[in-house]
């Protein structure tokens, strides 16, 4: 565990540092809220979890948890702003909005979100196991997640002008 606020000046170059001295550490930073683009920066110098000081109470030991299954962790103010660029960037990128997940992935992202088990969801939806864990990994690789509870924390495509609201 990474306190921002008590790391050295240079801090992806001190992450870069813990990774490269300790490279199958399961690293979990704390810190000031921060922007989509630095949070981007943090999970590319290999850090697996974030966690504002403002959710420290709330998240903490739940990011512990995921962090050290393996898992990824973000508190849900950035994970809502790094998804929100994401969205953005698939816009820009030609991409309609109206497309970023079909309806399936809709209800399954849902469901997500009622932290419901694979098995759980191919029951309510009459769907294999199979085929959740399909819409799963389309859902991780339309949003750059690779973490169920990412996903369940705020990753539902907000109302766009080119999206019909559901």
């Amino acid at each position: 565990m990474v306190d921002l606020g008590a790391a050295p000046d240079g801090r992806p170059d001190y992450l870069r540092h813990l990774r490269s001295k300790f490279p199958n550490a399961r690293i979990l930073v704390l810190g000031n809220p921060c922007s989509a683009e630095h949070l981007r920066r943090l999970l590319l110098v290999g850090v697996q979890g974030f966690v504002a000081y403002r959710d420290i109470e709330r998240s903490l030991a739940r990011a512990i948890e995921a962090v050290w299954a393996g898992g990824l962790w973000v508190g849900g103010q950035e994970l809502r702003g790094l998804l929100d660029g994401g969205v953005r960037a698939a816009i820009k990128g030609g991409e309609s909005a109206l497309r970023l997940f079909t309806p399936r992935e809709q209800a399954v992202v849902e469901l997500l979100r009622l932290r419901l088990c694979n098995k759980e969801i191919s029951a309510r939806l009459g769907i294999s196991e199979a085929t959740v864990k399909f819409h799963l990994k389309n859902i991780f690789n339309k949003l750059g997640v690779h973490d169920r509870h990412l996903v369940a924390e705020g990753a539902t495509p907000r109302p766009y002008p080119e999206r019909l609201a559901s």
